[in-house]
């Protein structure tokens, strides 16, 4: 009996599918390139500046909640500038952004890179797979899933940590690999949703009904602050709540008794830092690793090869920073206050301009003004 008819049939029918998949992806791509970014509270407002002004700023700053709140540029520009290294800074942090949408972010801004580039502060995070049930709806969490992050995310969730031979500890990691795919399959649906475009229907349809393109969102200075330099206060109380002070307190006294572990958590996250560095680095600028200030009994750390490589700051040392750490300056454990914010960024200049001296980086030329 003859089976080509039906093995014809087969890969003619596979075939076609493959045609409509690749239309399908070549449309979709399409249209991501039509519609504009999405509006995404603090993060379309940060790259939008930088997309404008991005030649205005020598110096970035990259990270959470912890930079985004901490670092005040226009305080660091002017300490910088007392202490003869001038800079022009901008804080492109964003709450809750961890690697690595830290590196989506970070190669957004560089689309455009500043031409006077010469400075990144990187905050120190290692990749957490788990989304949060709250966000796995939002645009904030689909933004960012392009193939380079599903990538990443996909080697982080089938790195186990190393296991013997026993039958118990082969049977944990067999857990936590389920565990990981389960959380993956939570970002395998947002990279979907995100080259798909799904849920930005109407804009694209606004776009081809209207003859003008619709502005560029201008709510800046509410998210952008004081000189439009990227730092905002919290807007919560300045001082800690009970619960709040209750938990920091008991934290506080764990890491007196044992202080912070350096974890150099796992590969792809090493890689992932390795990665923004090296962008940083082709820029012809430098990359200033940071750990904020908190009582986690561990903290991401770059590997002993890097950390020899680059600067490295610690503030979870107790020890050398009290102040960071005093009631009066927190609102939590992991984050202070206004005025801890001005502390904090005092001291990350002090011990910046230290290990620049130490390294015997050159000082700026600073020409003398011109004769009246």
């Amino acid at each position: 009996m003859n089976c080509f008819p039906r093995i014809f049939r087969v890969f003619r029918g596979g075939f076609c599918l493959l045609l409509f998949a690749i239309a399908f992806c070549i449309v979709c791509a399409l249209i991501g390139k039509a519609l504009p970014f999405p509006e995404i509270p603090i993060v379309s407002q940060k790259l939008l500046q930088m997309e404008e002004r991005h030649d205005d700023y020598d110096t970035l700053f990259i990270g959470s909640s912890r930079i985004h709140y901490q670092v005040i540029p226009t305080l660091f520009d002017r300490l910088a500038a007392e202490q003869g290294f001038p800079t022009r800074s901008f804080n492109a942090g964003v709450a809750g952004m961890r690697p690595p949408e830290d590196g989506y972010f970070l190669d957004r801004i560089l689309q455009k890179p500043p031409k006077n580039l010469r400075w990144v502060f990187i905050e120190l995070a290692s990749i957490r797979l788990n989304v949060g049930e709250e966000k796995k709806q939002t645009m904030r969490a689909q933004y960012w899933h392009d193939w380079p992050r599903l990538t990443m995310l996909w080697r982080r969730a089938t790195t186990l940590k190393p296991v013997s031979k026993k039958k118990d500890t082969w049977k944990r990691a067999a857990k936590e690999l389920a565990e990981s795919m389960g959380e993956f399959l939570d970002h395998l649906e947002l990279f979907v949703r995100h080259q798909t475009n799904f849920g930005r229907g109407t804009i694209l349809t606004s776009r081809l009904l209207s003859k003008a393109r619709p502005a560029k969102p201008r709510r800046l200075v509410g998210a952008l602050g004081e000189n439009f330099a990227g730092w905002i206060p919290t807007g919560r109380p300045e001082e800690m709540i009970p619960e709040n002070r209750a938990t920091y307190d008991q934290e506080l006294a764990e890491r007196r008794a044992q202080p912070a572990v350096r974890d150099l958590a796992d590969p792809v996250s090493q890689q992932a830092l390795e990665t923004m560095i090296a962008k940083v680095e082709r820029l012809g600028a430098t990359a200033i690793l940071v750990v904020p200030p908190t009582t986690n009994k561990r903290n991401f750390f770059p590997r002993p090869e890097r950390e020899q490589r680059s600067i490295v700051l610690d503030f979870g040392e107790l020890d050398r920073h009290p102040e960071l750490f005093t009631h009066e300056n927190r609102l939590d454990s992991d984050h202070v206050n206004t005025a801890g914010a001005h502390v904090f960024t005092r001291i990350l200049v002090q011990r910046w301009v230290e290990e620049l001296r130490a390294r015997r980086h050159p000082e700026p030329h600073v020409p003398a003004p011109a004769a009246l």
